[in-house]
């Protein structure tokens, strides 16, 4: 009895440490990846609890989803320390996973270099872009927070370059999109419409 007692309680200790280590998540980011990667919210906070960075949250169940594979996998993969691309590519995946088709000048401090080893290189290459850990946290953020709030990317590239931390920033991206709709419906007589 006293033996699993302690077991118990080391294991609530170490999922606690590892919410704090991996950078705890928010109700409403946690919330919001749930729902761009249709999952249960339990499942979100089980692969925080591993350690991983609150940030790269969204990196695992996007590679979770696109190499069919159980997200805690990836986050163990992760907490071990492997790269963000050695994981991709252990999934039989590349660096052209990550690529955004954008229309227009990309003049973000951020993303500009990133696009531009996109656009300096082949199609045919980008499976193997060597993308660092940061590239691919910043590239899966930006499709997650501006695909999930239907928000102007260059809007998302500008608070980032701003230095809005994710987390920060896709509450930033709700409120702004929450107010921009309120206004709308305002002039309409009450009826909302979306559109940014």
């Amino acid at each position: 009895m006293r033996k699993s007692m302690v077991w118990a309680l080391t294991a609530v200790l170490v999922t606690t440490a590892g919410v704090a280590c991996g950078g705890a998540l928010d109700g409403d980011y946690r919330d919001e990846i749930a729902n761009y990667y249709k999952v249960d919210a339990s499942q979100v906070d089980e692969v925080a609890a591993t350690g991983v960075a609150a940030e790269d949250v969204p990196v695992v169940f996007f590679i979770a989803q696109r190499g069919k594979t159980n997200p805690m996998t990836i986050a163990q993969a992760r907490v071990r320390g492997d790269s963000w691309i050695g994981i991709t590519k252990g999934r039989n995946l590349g660096a052209d996973i990550y690529y955004m088709p954008i229309a227009g000048e990309i003049t973000s401090s951020t993303y500009g270099p990133i696009f531009e080893k996109y656009s300096s290189t082949s199609p045919s290459q980008w499976r193997d872009l060597p993308l660092t850990d940061n590239e691919v946290r910043d590239m899966v953020n930006l499709k997650f927070i501006s695909s999930r709030h239907d928000y102007n990317v260059f809007k998302v590239m500008k608070m980032r370059d701003e230095g809005s931390d994710y987390l920060s920033l896709n509450r930033e991206v709700r409120e702004a999109k929450e107010a921009l709709l309120a206004e709308r419906k305002a002039k309409r007589g009450g009826v909302a419409t979306a559109g940014f």
